[in-house]
């Protein structure tokens, strides 16, 4: 019985931890080096998974804005970091340390070119900051949910 307990609190600390850094994320307050990193992990398995979708030539909107929402929460540091990854896959010069920090494989077309795309997006966010970077995703994302409200609403009103 005590084990379930302390499995209880430490997922229940877990979840505050997530949540605290939530808040963070929101507000603009600084993460820890460790959050940070967690940040970054969770969004590589992010980018793992956009890959391999692209690669089976698959096109998933939720996936797709999870990873965008993972992109914007990256710190400046990874966010560059990540620049120069993908730079160093589209011109074609990186090293097995890239690939593993990354954790993917041997870069294949679609991987390329992806790399290419997101040299050009991550361009332009870096000159965003972090708090900036994720207000202008969520206000988007608020957007696009509005938009399909609003065409859901008019389908209804055209039945009637």
């Amino acid at each position: 019985d005590q084990l379930r307990q302390l499995e209880e609190m430490r997922q229940q600390l877990e979840a505050l931890r997530n949540e605290n850094r939530e808040l963070k994320l929101q507000t603009g307050g600084e993460l820890s080096a460790d959050q940070d990193e967690k940040v970054l992990q969770e969004f590589l398995v992010k980018l793992r998974a956009v890959l391999e979708m692209r690669s089976e030539g698959r096109f998933e909107q939720q996936l797709f804005d999870e990873y965008n929402g993972g992109l914007v929460q990256l710190s400046d540091e990874h966010l560059r970091e990540l620049y120069s990854s993908f730079m160093l896959i589209y011109v074609e010069e990186y090293d097995e340390a890239v690939l593993e920090r990354l954790g993917i494989g041997e870069p294949d077309e679609t991987t390329v070119g992806f790399a290419e795309m997101m040299t050009i997006k991550l361009g332009e966010l870096m000159d965003q900051p972090r708090q900036v970077r994720i207000q202008a995703f969520q206000a988007a994302q608020k957007k696009k949910e509005d938009q399909a409200k609003e065409l859901l609403k008019k389908k209804e009103r055209e039945k009637e």
